[in-house]
């Protein structure tokens, strides 16, 4: 089974297959490099490799979940004053989107959707 694990490499986590936002290059490319440490450190041990890459997809998700707002902040807060029509019509279908975001990532966005349709109506 040891000459197998050394040339067959280990499967990907399914939520980085599943959830690979395409917009956002950070995250991606985060746990990719994720993957490219685990694979040599598979050799090491199978009970210290999977922890590590489930930390690695964790971070990114959060990491993509936290860039994310605060691109979408500061373009908002560019334009919801002069545009308060189009905020609202940003706000809500971003609210909707949000119901199909896993749990993890849900309250996040959640959050953020009730900020920004905040921001936008002052």
């Amino acid at each position: 089974m040891r000459g197998l694990s050394t040339v067959y490499p280990p499967p990907m986590h399914p939520a980085s297959i599943v959830y690979a936002p395409p917009m956002h290059g950070l995250s991606t490319g985060y746990v990719g490099l994720c993957m490219a440490y685990a694979w040599p450190m598979y050799r090491l041990g199978f009970h210290y490799t999977w922890p590590t890459i489930g930390l690695c997809i964790a971070y990114a998700w959060l990491m993509y979940g936290t860039t994310y707002a605060m691109l979408m902040h500061g373009l908002c807060t560019a334009y919801a004053p002069p545009m308060h029509g189009l905020s609202m019509a940003y706000a809500w279908p971003i609210h909707g989107l949000c119901m199909a975001y896993p749990w993890p990532m849900h309250g996040l966005c959640m959050a953020y959707a009730m900020l920004m349709h905040g921001l936008c109506t002052v």
